[in-house]
């Protein structure tokens, strides 16, 4: 197992779900943003994002909202969970569900913000995917949809959304 997050990996060294990782050589990895890979390949349908507690980092260099993505979390360190969702939520308006391990079944029927998906008992598995997707916009008034015509800032504007799981 590797991380490219000192921080994450001191704390699982900590935790005994890890208990028989070995954090014990450095390798160096060349590493880029999500915005120079959308640059390159053009806007995904879906991002998965698995890097060991590097997650909040790999979202940092996300600069518009993606349609729908997934990244691992672990639910007994919510900090770097709080920190994507609220990174995702600065982007567009996201709704979240999860799934234990890897097994990609989502478990709430329903998507929800990220407080009340975190509250739904994600604590079951030692480990798990969150999927978040964007929310389409609410209908715009007409009021609005003339501003957005008439202004490129304006059209950069998001309705607020619900920040983070802790909050």
């Amino acid at each position: 197992m590797t991380t490219l997050t000192p921080a994450w990996r001191d704390d699982r060294g900590r935790d005994p779900v890890f208990s028989g990782v070995q954090w014990n050589r450095q390798v160096e990895v060349e590493t880029t943003t999500l915005d120079d890979l959308i640059a390159r390949f053009g806007v995904p349908v879906f991002v998965k994002i698995d890097v060991e507690g590097g997650e909040p980092g790999v979202l940092a260099g996300l600069t518009h909202a993606i349609r729908s993505l997934s990244f691992e979390y672990l639910p007994h360190a919510l900090d770097y969970t709080d920190a994507c969702v609220t990174r995702l939520n600065a982007l567009g308006c996201y709704r979240f569900n999860w799934s234990p391990g890897e097994s990609y079944r989502l478990m709430s029927e329903d998507w929800a913000a990220g407080v009340r998906l975190f509250n739904a008992g994600t604590h079951q598995s030692p480990f798990a995917d969150c999927t978040p997707r964007l929310r389409p916009r609410p209908a715009a008034s007409s009021w609005e949809l003339l501003m957005e015509l008439l202004s490129p800032r304006l059209m950069r504007r998001r309705r607020p959304c619900t920040s983070g799981i802790l909050t």
